[in-house]
């Protein structure tokens, strides 16, 4: 049951206290699994899933870093578009005061759905007010399970995805839920799930190549 926390991915912005201007976010905490894990597995995770090695990285300045992706990953992208440094993970030894008032992502490969990884309700007394929780991705359509399945070119194992979606369907009722049962606080549901689908049947579109 690995599976159904670790593609739950809970992105956290604090907001800024300043009643003189605009809300805007000045800082993000990560919680998820490898999808936004940027460097928590390689020290901490007993897990064959480490990203230490190439391809891992081929297209980022470090190398492998520990993050899943030939570059950068998806909170990478967010935080510059929110106009924050590179969010830097709780495994860097690096991290010091003044790098965690921007962030730290927590997320790491292998998740699982124990209590301390999944009750995240502690956050609010932290001031954190705006929730992103992203739908499972199609877990059926990795690397990983296309080379354990006979699946023809171009298709996804299908048993993987029909349970990743009998998860997302209760994911908006949940979120609707605990939008009506926390009144100030703001929970929006992204649909990985599809985005996924659409860029794998439409890569030529997007510049990419399958």
């Amino acid at each position: 049951m690995l599976i159904i926390f670790s593609v739950l991915a809970l992105f956290v912005a604090r907001l800024s206290a300043d009643a003189n201007t605009m809300p805007k976010v000045t800082a993000m905490y990560v919680f998820g699994d490898s999808l936004i894990d940027n460097g928590n597995n390689i020290p901490f995770v007993n897990s064959v899933a480490k990203a230490k090695y190439w391809p891992y990285g081929i297209d980022y300045e470090k190398g492998p870093n520990g993050r899943f992706c030939n570059g950068k990953i998806l909170v990478d992208y967010i935080g510059e578009l929110l106009g924050l440094p590179l969010i830097p993970s709780y495994a860097d030894t690096n991290v010091n005061g003044e790098s965690i008032m921007y962030g730290v992502n927590y997320a790491s490969a292998g998740s699982g759905i124990l209590e301390d990884t999944g009750n995240h309700f502690e956050l609010q007394k932290l001031g954190l007010r705006k929730f992103f929780i992203a739908k499972v991705a199609p877990i059926g359509c990795i690397p990983n399970k296309l080379g354990q399945s006979n699946v023809p070119p171009g298709e996804c194992e299908s048993k993987s995805n029909n349970f990743v979606q009998m998860f997302n369907s209760q994911l908006k009722p949940l979120v609707n839920q605990l939008n009506s049962e926390n009144p100030g606080l703001i929970f929006t549901l992204g649909d990985c799930f599809e985005i996924f689908l659409n860029l794998r049947a439409n890569a030529d579109a997007y510049g990419e190549k399958l």
